[in-house]
């Protein structure tokens, strides 16, 4: 009986409240996934907008392949990054004020591809 009188408050455990991830938690990770499809939408892009490589029977038959990238889907891989990145800077805020408890994590998915976004949007300034 004098055992249960000493414990301290930290020892105590507290019923769990939580049932599983409410609606912020599942609309966070909603984010997370339109904030990927984005990405692989502007690699996707990227792709198509790079220039022609050379092959065998173009030199074979003298053909001239344009060496230049496309323009207009190289502006739609820049607003894409835009949008992935504001897309991963809503989440986050969402994020934060989520985090109040210790067990409380933010989403490493949305700052993965928030960085890379972010990079990708640096390039493109830097190099456009």
């Amino acid at each position: 009986m004098a055992g249960n009188l000493t414990q301290s408050p930290q020892s105590v455990s507290l019923p769990r409240r939580r049932k599983g991830p409410d609606l912020w938690v599942r609309a966070i990770q909603w984010v997370a996934g339109v904030a990927w499809s984005l990405f692989i939408a502007f690699l996707l892009f990227l792709g198509l907008a790079k220039p022609e490589g050379q092959t065998f029977f173009d030199k074979y038959y003298n053909i001239q392949r344009s060496g230049r990238w496309n323009t207009n889907l190289l502006d739609l891989c820049f607003y894409l990054l835009v949008g992935t990145f504001l897309i991963c800077l809503a989440g986050l805020i969402i994020n934060s004020r989520r985090c109040r408890r210790k067990t409380d994590r933010y989403n490493r998915s949305l700052v993965v591809i928030g960085l890379l976004s972010l990079l990708g949007i640096i390039g493109f300034l830097v190099l456009g």
